[in-house]
């Protein structure tokens, strides 16, 4: 006998386009595009499905929801659901990535559970489908960072970020800014590593420092609540207290557990680098229990009240209330659960007075499971006590929490260089051994130069916040400096052997006018001055060998050429090279670069 609504309150819906110019084709998905897709209907019979949503676990403000699933069964005799029905207008839907919805029809659609089908089957026997499904929490533990990303420091924002980084934007939304001018502000976290993680781990770790519980509701949709400031559920369960409200009566079995698995009587976070600070302790549960530590490594803000409010939830056992199945016996219970559940996490009363003394509670509801069969509905919630009272306010916020990487200067020194030279009768030399490089033109000769700095390892780099070259002048070694040099430098692409010519030859290894190089080019005046250090900016040429996290493309690192600034001698100089037996005046590379500690 049936008790309450169901499979008939239940509706299916895929978001798609109504539609059946896309195909399969021998077992592979063509590349036809939909058409405005929109949430359609599927007008089959619902047999049965089952669905879980949220924490599975009461841990506390240390819960975290997991990845939640749908399972449908439907009767479908029209083939609506059959992946090879051609006549069906969802025809091409039946694919993994479809997003798929679950509504309470009350008689108002409710969205139940919102995800994405990952194995659509259908039986041509018995007219019956199949439809298991994934929410967005499965996309989010999949999707990986890359090394290097940068994200703010607060939570929601750092919740936005991570999403856009991983590409999951559409597919997992985040709830809009709160428009209440008595919102609590987007709290501080601390400051983000850069290693690559999974997208849902970089969230988790957050809402950790935050201490609020970071959700996927009923729509499908990233949400927050603090666990200082859960709302009073719209209903109740259990024995109606007289007063008014929703009660659910339909409660099989209440049943307390007193549990130690998530006892935490230790905390402690980073407080620099990756040194630990002092832990937060309390004595009396440690002495009852042992020292069962908490350890966060980064440094988390204003991490006294932090460790405090974990402690005070944490410290001591935990009682769960396991509530058994609740049935809602009609359409206005079953609507109160499913309008709770788009609140997600709250305050809820929990009333037996049939059992001898009293019992009542007030539990938070965290997660659950819920299964639907013709014999009604069935929810079973994963409920946690709060141990403490929090202000509904936050603490106001600390200063930002320092970076955990630092700025250095890296220094390479040139490992071989080369002079390039075209005659005034039109021979090309080198010289990889010579003992000076020219820039320029000198008695109908013209010069130019190539260097190559020693590889640059990316290991723990964050970002490159600048490239400069150094090189000293000569006194004028092979040609005399022009009035007012100008040279051009430009990165080198095309592979190049420095040779061993000391003069200029035309059997050196490389030879005017030398690799071929991008068409980037930072020009610069040079002093007259002989013995002068020349400083020049070159950040956009180096870029390029740095890989694309940290804004390049990994082009091979092979140098950097030197070109006269025009065809005038008044833009001659010349440079030591490598060859210098004084280290300290051979051409180096200096980069300004963010390490991680």
């Amino acid at each position: 006998m049936a008790i309450g609504p169901g499979v008939e309150s239940v509706g299916v819906e895929l978001y798609t386009s109504a539609t059946v110019d896309s195909r399969w084709g021998r077992a592979v998905w063509d590349s036809s595009l939909w058409d405005s897709p929109t949430w359609q209907s599927v007008d089959c019979e619902v047999l049965e499905a089952d669905y879980r949503f949220g924490a599975s676990a009461d841990a506390g403000v240390l819960s975290v929801p997991e990845a939640g699933a749908l399972d449908l069964r439907t009767y479908d005799p029209e083939r609506l659901l059959d992946p090879l029905a051609t006549a069906s207008p969802f025809f091409g839907a039946i694919r993994p990535g479809t997003p798929v919805r679950l509504v309470g029809l009350v008689p108002a659609t409710i969205p139940a559970w919102t995800g994405y089908l990952d194995e659509g089957s259908y039986e041509l026997g018995s007219a019956t489908g199949r439809l298991r499904c994934i929410d967005g929490i499965a996309y989010l533990s999949q999707a990986q960072t890359p090394d290097g990303t940068v994200l703010p420091n607060t939570l929601r924002a750092r919740v936005r970020a991570v999403v856009a980084a991983v590409g999951l934007t559409d597919v997992v939304p985040v709830e809009a800014e709160s428009t209440d001018p008595d919102a609590l502000a987007d709290p501080p976290v601390a400051a983000f590593d850069g290693k690559a993680a999974s997208a849902w781990t970089i969230m988790q770790n957050a809402a950790l420092d935050a201490l609020t519980f970071v959700w996927l509701g009923p729509s499908g949709k990233i949400r927050f609540t603090p666990w200082g400031s859960l709302l009073d559920a719209s209903y109740a369960i259990g024995c109606d207290d007289g007063l008014g409200g929703v009660w659910l009566e339909g409660l099989s079995e209440l049943t307390p557990t007193a549990s130690g698995d998530a006892i935490r009587n230790a905390v402690r976070s980073y407080t620099s680098g990756t040194t630990f600070g002092a832990a937060a302790k309390d004595d009396a549960s440690i002495n009852r229990y042992g020292e069962r530590r908490l350890d966060v490594t980064r440094i988390v803000p204003d991490a006294a009240t932090w460790a405090a409010r974990i402690l005070a939830d944490r410290a001591d056992a935990g009682l769960e209330i396991v509530l058994g199945e609740i049935r809602p016996y009609d359409l206005i219970e079953l609507t109160a659960l499913l309008d709770g559940a788009q609140s997600g996490p709250q305050a809820l009363r929990v009333r037996d007075d049939a059992h001898g003394e009293l019992v009542e509670l007030t539990v938070a509801s965290i997660g659950g499971a819920v299964g639907i069969t013709p014999n009604g509905w069935r929810w079973r919630l994963v409920t946690a006590i709060p141990r403490a009272e929090w202000d509904n306010e936050a603490p106001e916020p600390p200063e930002p929490p320092p970076n955990p990487f630092h700025t250095e200067t890296r220094t390479y020194t040139a490992t071989s260089d080369a002079l390039l030279a075209l005659t005034s009768g039109g021979a090309k030399y080198g010289a990889g051994a010579a003992t000076s490089t020219p820039v320029g033109l000198w008695s109908g000769w013209t010069y130019r130069g190539l260097i190559q700095f020693p590889t640059i390892p990316f290991t723990g780099l964050r970002a490159l916040k600048s490239a400069t070259i150094v090189l000293r002048t000569t006194t004028q070694v092979r040609v005399g400096f022009g009035s007012s040099p100008t040279i051009e430098l430009r990165r080198i692409t095309g592979a190049w052997s420095a040779g061993s010519a000391s003069s200029p030859s035309g059997s050196n290894s490389v030879v005017y006018p030398g690799p071929s190089v991008a068409s980037t080019v930072v020009r610069s005046n040079v002093t007259a001055s002989e013995s002068a250090v020349v400083r020049i900016p070159v950040t956009t040429l180096a870029k390029p060998w740095f890989p694309s996290s940290l804004g390049g493309s990994s082009a091979a690192q092979r140098g950097i050429a030197l070109y006269p600034g025009s065809g005038s001698t008044a833009d001659t100089t010349e440079f030591w090279p490598v060859e210098n037996g004084t280290a300290s005046v051979r051409p180096q590379l200096e980069i300004v670069v963010e390490v991680f500690d």
